[in-house]
């Protein structure tokens, strides 16, 4: 198997859907074929997605809406995908219970030393309180020549690895992130496709920022018509108590003085200023008519408002 991607956190299953569709859109090899999904939709249900062709594409259009709903609503869920035309059942490849979900890549149903399937192996020893860590490494101790490579989900904990043979693959690639910003981590585990240098970090990376999206986890700004903006030596933005930005300071010297122009009129990076000290640094930027040293037009209401991070 060529991929498995995991994710715990708001919307965890669109957040994986995401991730997956930005890979099948950039990389070559063995993607885009079959393609299991799995989530923990709350109580003892696992919701299940599957296709042997077609990848995302063709497992959301096996799904029933109401399925496909819940799926991505769940805060924990993870995937497994490769080429097509895989041995039924599909499920074998991605285990799951109400505890837990076990995906990974290369072969992560194959049989162990004791002739059981490593996944579902794996499986037992969560739903029998082992935690997720300690039973990972348990397996990959016992198995380090087994052709697979594991991630764990459960609604506190997400943990992945490799065999030692399949770290020593020249085209394996592991990716774990977790956010700053809220509860939320993903992981991710591909082989044989291109370019393999990137697709796990993409792939981790546009899970996050789903999530983090769903969650509206970064705090915003508001950015109106007919803020006024002046020259600066440094870019920033001063805010009242609500987060509505008072004024704009600009280091680019053609901004206050443009009769009529459209771009960004509060830049990426720009110091945030709270009652004179600086509170963050804005992350977005908003597009808007800009002319006389103010804002004339945000051009719609989504643009008018800006992501930033507060300092720690």
């Amino acid at each position: 198997m060529t991929m498995g991607i995991g994710a715990r956190g708001p919307r965890a299953g669109a957040a994986i859907c995401a991730a997956l569709a930005a890979v099948e859109r950039v990389a070559s090899g063995e993607i885009g074929g079959f393609a299991v999904l799995a989530a923990l939709a709350g109580g003892e249900e696992v919701v299940r997605l599957e296709t042997q062709r077609m990848g995302l594409a063709g497992a959301l259009a096996n799904a029933y809406p109401e399925t496909r709903r819940r799926f991505e609503a769940a805060s924990v869920a993870a995937l497994i995908t490769s080429g097509p035309d895989r041995p039924v059942p599909l499920a074998q490849f991605l285990p799951g219970s109400s505890r837990a979900l076990v995906t990974g890549h290369r072969l992560p149903n194959i049989a162990g030393a004791d002739g059981r399937p490593m996944n579902q192996r794996l499986l037992e020893r969560l739903d029998a309180g082992i935690e997720p860590a300690a039973a990972l490494d348990e397996l990959l101790r016992a198995e380090p020549e087994s052709d697979a490579g594991f991630i764990v989900v459960t609604p506190a904990r997400l943990v992945a690895g490799n065999t030692g043979r399949v770290r020593r693959r020249p085209d394996a690639r592991l990716a774990q992130r977790a956010s700053l910003l809220l509860d939320a981590e993903v992981a991710v585990l591909h082989n044989a496709i291109r370019p393999a240098e990137c697709l796990a970090g993409l792939a981790a990376a546009v899970a996050l920022e789903a999530m983090e999206t769903a969650a509206e986890a970064r705090p915003m700004l508001d950015l109106v018509a007919g803020t006024a903006i002046e020259a600066a030596a440094e870019d920033a933005v001063e805010i009242d108590a609500q987060r509505r930005i008072r004024r704009i300071l600009s280091a680019n010297p053609a901004l206050p003085l443009a009769e009529r122009w459209t771009g960004a009129a509060v830049y990426p990076g720009s110091l945030v200023l709270l009652d004179g000290k600086c509170i963050g640094r804005t992350i977005g930027e908003a597009w808007a008519l800009v002319g006389g040293g103010r804002v004339r037009a945000v051009r719609d209401a989504g643009h008018g408002r800006i992501s930033f991070e507060l300092l720690p």
